[in-house]
């Protein structure tokens, strides 16, 4: 038998979008069985959870890091079928049919734990309510829980996200895990507003949203030739974030800039080809067009960029280096 206890905002019996992602495997050898423990996918699970209207059926509603978060409970004979009893335990939606064993839990682990000679808290639970803020539970099953305990020890930068454990027979200690990645969060709510800020975009009367995601729109059409990614060019920009924020421009160093299509980021090398010489446009670009989840120094991770661009010449071809 394998047992799954997950980390998501749903329950059984509720639409589940989220992926789940094995982060560990415990071999129960006197059961014959497996105990898996796993958590939603990232940014489907934050999407699903911050839905206020699924917060509000909540027992008692409340959120940490602003998400509200369920452990859930489910049981399989192959891995593949799995079984989601109903525990009475926690309601949703009025009901306490589901599967959920623990509420407000963030970026949880679970183990078991065979030297603890507690059988009341043979398994434990990691989690973080913020930075440096790790919290424990102990159970005897797995599906009944403690109130959780404050973890001593910790500093301010440490159990931010991603919480397991486990004790380490080798070093005769237990071992935490956890990851600091204050952007993870900041990430996700840019690709959010970045993703509502292009579909508006792309609503535009002169928009043209392309394959790739990028949204074009011509301001003034140009009358010379048309660059190609194996081309340099020579043009006037302005960058700004979707807030107004300029982080980079070329009039405001009063000098055009120059560079070959084929080595600027792929918003650039897509949209400058459809310009003419002497045009001018808006390329709005989502954020794996442009700088990604990484940013730069004036960038947030996950950003969607808006460039006005003013074609002014074609260098034609670009020079190779033998």
């Amino acid at each position: 038998m394998v047992e799954e206890v997950c980390e998501c905002a749903a329950v059984e019996g509720q639409p589940v979008e989220c992926d789940v992602e094995i982060i560990g495997v415990v071999v129960e050898r006197d059961r014959r069985r497996l105990r898996q423990r796993c958590h939603a996918n990232d940014l489907d699970e934050v999407r699903i959870a911050i839905d206020k209207e699924v917060i509000a059926q909540m027992d008692a509603p409340s959120t940490v890091h602003d998400v509200g978060w369920y452990l859930l409970y489910a049981t399989s004979q192959d891995g593949l079928a799995w079984r989601r009893p109903s525990l009475g335990l926690h309601k949703f939606a009025g009901s306490a049919a589901n599967n959920a064993v623990a509420r407000d839990c963030p970026n949880v682990g679970v183990f078991k734990d065979l030297r603890d000679p507690d059988p009341t808290r043979r398994y434990k639970m990691v989690f973080d309510v913020g930075l440096g803020k790790p919290r424990a539970c102990f159970s005897a099953d797995g599906i009944h829980w403690s109130v959780p305990e404050e973890v001593s020890g910790f500093t301010a930068q440490q159990g931010d996200t991603h919480n397991n454990a486990f004790y380490d027979t080798r070093l005769g200690k237990y071992l935490w895990f956890t990851k600091l990645y204050l952007g993870e969060r900041l990430v996700t709510k840019e690709k959010e507003a970045g993703a509502a800020y292009l579909t508006k975009a792309a609503a535009a009367g002169n928009a043209v949203k392309t394959d790739s995601g990028l949204v074009y729109v011509e301001t003034a059409p140009g009358t010379g030739a048309a660059p190609t990614a194996a081309d340099r060019v020579k043009v006037h920009y302005r960058g700004t974030l979707i807030n107004g924020t300029e982080f980079d421009s070329s009039y405001a160093r009063n000098e055009p800039a120059d560079f070959p299509l084929s080595g600027v980021i792929r918003c650039w090398t897509e949209g400058v080809q459809r310009m003419k010489v002497g045009g001018k446009a808006r390329l709005v670009c989502p954020s794996d067009l442009a700088y990604g989840d990484r940013g730069n120094d004036d960038i947030p991770g996950g950003a969607a960029l808006i460039f006005d661009i003013e074609l002014l010449d074609i260098i034609s071809p670009t020079p190779r280096v033998n």
